[in-house]
């Protein structure tokens, strides 16, 4: 018969968690300094997206035999989309 491992906090899940909390904090300097708008709201509700993105980090880095480009280049990705979004979201605002 298998053995199951049933624990929730498994060491990848707390390192993912901890690695979450890292970067969130990371960030915590451009909300203080007004870099990023939206006080400390902005910066709880960044926490909570970090979380899953972490996530996404970690399954990327275990699936492609730890390669940090393919994580960099995913990070990359997340960040330009997050620009355009913006950006478009800001020049339909300001045309109508």
């Amino acid at each position: 018969m298998p053995c199951h491992d049933y624990r929730i906090f498994t060491p990848s899940i707390v390192a993912t968690l901890i690695l979450a909390v890292i970067w969130t904090v990371w960030h915590l300097p451009l909300y203080y300094n007004g870099m990023y708008p939206g006080g400390f709201d902005a910066f709880l509700t960044r926490f909570t997206w970090n979380i899953g993105l972490t996530f996404l980090f970690t399954w990327i880095y275990n699936h492609t035999r730890g390669s940090l480009l393919l994580v960099t280049l995913f990070h990359g990705s997340i960040n330009t989309a997050g620009t355009l979004i913006i950006t478009l979201w800001a020049y339909l605002d300001h045309i109508h």
